[in-house]
């Protein structure tokens, strides 16, 4: 779904009187008497999902298309994602890059989040510390095997009693 849909192709009158409002507040931005402006900056990857007024000029009337990045870039991209990430010393970001054709910089970002996600929960669960749910995407604590066995010796009490 697109923020600023073409209004002929809206489905609801509520998007196009957003759009409408949205680019009406565009004009008045350029209109400002002192000359000072504000710069707006979008992202897209599918630029035919717009209204095509949003691209006029003074609207967002400057554009520039990135490509999707080559191996090369690929590795300078997940340099940059991964500089303040603790890695094992066997991850090879040439390998990522090379099992990443068509990835942007943004699925590298999801896919280093993962790997982060997926190395925390291994952890956790290898040290039995804590588990992670991901049903609710939450962490529990988990006891212990000598902290189980003072619960459970503590119930078997309670129940005695």
């Amino acid at each position: 779904t697109s923020f600023f849909p073409p209004r002929e192709s809206a489905r609801k009158d509520m998007e196009r009187r957003i759009v409408a409002q949205i680019l009406a507040s565009f004009d008045d931005l350029n209109e400002s008497p002192d000359g000072s402006g504000v710069a707006v900056i979008g992202a897209t990857n599918n630029p035919g999902a717009l209204d095509p007024a949003l691209r006029r000029a003074g609207r967002f009337d400057r554009e520039i298309c990135l490509g999707i990045p080559d191996r090369n870039e690929r590795k300078l991209i997940l340099e940059v994602i991964c500089r303040n990430m603790k890695m094992s010393e066997d991850v090879s970001l040439d390998k990522v890059a090379d099992l990443t054709p068509g990835y942007v910089g943004a699925d590298l970002n999801a896919l280093c989040s993962q790997a982060g996600i997926a190395a925390v929960s291994r952890i956790l669960m290898t040290n039995n510390i804590q588990t992670p749910n991901l049903q609710t995407k939450s962490i529990e604590n988990k006891p212990k095997d000598e902290e189980k066995s003072k619960s459970d010796q503590v119930e078997s009490e309670k129940q005695e009693e």
